[in-house]
């Protein structure tokens, strides 16, 4: 796994090395090359990712069908389009390879598998 997505991990709250490794071994490294989507306008997002080179952008079309950026993320951030993630509902924005890039990617359904292993490893009294 790639450094700086452990330090971002870790960032996020303690997890040990085992739990660490649970996650690792969830995050999928994938490229996308330039003008690539991530994400396309109508589609629910199931996923977010952690960018480790290149750069991307969020953006809407407007009524003239001009982009309005809503964000743009680079190396080592974390790219998300929150509600349409957290309502699973259909997003409303596009996620965009704006230059060739690499990500790790975490699946709405890997995080839950997670969320149960984490759970069924905690003792019982």
């Amino acid at each position: 796994m790639n450094s700086e997505l452990q330090k971002a991990i870790q960032e996020t709250g303690y997890f040990s090395e085992a739990k660490l490794r649970w996650v690792q071994d969830e995050f999928k490294g994938l490229g996308y090359s330039k003008n690539d989507f991530l994400l396309e306008e109508g589609e629910v997002s199931k996923c977010f990712f952690f960018l480790t080179l290149g750069t991307v952008y969020e953006y809407e079309l407007d009524q003239d069908g001009e982009q309005k950026i809503h964000g743009l993320y680079t190396q080592d951030n974390w790219v998300i389009n929150h509600k349409s993630f957290t309502t699973q509902k259909p997003s409303d924005t596009y996620i965009k390879a704006y230059t060739d890039c690499k990500v790790y990617k975490l699946t709405i359904h890997s995080m839950h598998a997670l969320i149960d292993k984490s759970q069924a490893s905690l003792p019982t009294s």
